[in-house]
């Protein structure tokens, strides 16, 4: 009998952590990934800053260069490598 209940509350404790993780990270995406949104990004070759730029818009990950890509003024800019991307609110 008591191990059933223990059982019975481990189950329960692991299947709310699991819905809280689950609303976390939809919470999370809705505030950084989703939209428009105001980005500031700092690309570097060589320890050099070779883009420091703002750009309103939406941010994709590019899953076959481990990189991200994005549109500005119309133009499709792809990055990879070092970079520092910043959400402005």
């Amino acid at each position: 009998m008591k191990r059933s209940l223990l059982t019975l509350i481990l189950a329960f404790i692991v299947l709310a952590s699991a819905c809280t993780n689950k609303n976390f990270q939809e919470k999370q995406d809705a505030l950084f990934y989703d939209g428009d949104r105001t980005y500031h990004i700092v690309v570097y070759s060589g320890g050099k800053v070779i883009i420091d730029e703002n750009f309103k818009g939406i941010v994709h990950p590019n899953d076959r260069t481990n990189g991200i890509y994005y549109f500005k003024n119309d133009t499709l800019k792809e990055i990879k490598g070092d970079y520092i991307i910043t959400s402005i609110k």
